[in-house]
């Protein structure tokens, strides 16, 4: 049986996330939550030629931003082979998701 689905969070202490080429080559979900230190996207995540769907839940505003298509660094295009790139946030007592991207 091979890993199709990686929730990684909460986590208040981590800082990087690395994927090795070759690694979890069959998962197609992935969604991190409340990890606040994670500063960028993790190392490696072109790897994942499999993945569906990306999930950041309850992130800090800065992460999201550099997901957005006119983000100031290469985020965006790291994530570009991925079909659904969703985010989260609290506001009003509930929970927000944003699609940020969609290959239909």
């Amino acid at each position: 049986m091979k890993l199709r689905f990686l929730a990684l969070g909460p986590f208040d202490k981590l800082k990087c996330v690395q994927v090795e080429k070759g690694s979890m080559p069959c998962l197609e979900e992935l969604i991190i939550e409340s990890c606040k230190p994670l500063e960028k996207l993790p190392s490696g995540i072109e790897h994942l030629e499999k993945l569906k769907v990306l999930k950041f839940i309850d992130m800090p505003d800065e992460f999201t931003k550099k997901l957005m298509r006119d983000g100031q660094d290469d985020c965006y295009l790291k994530v570009a082979h991925v079909p659904e790139v969703y985010y989260g946030y609290r506001r009003g007592g509930g929970w927000d998701i944003v699609l940020t991207k969609a290959i239909v």
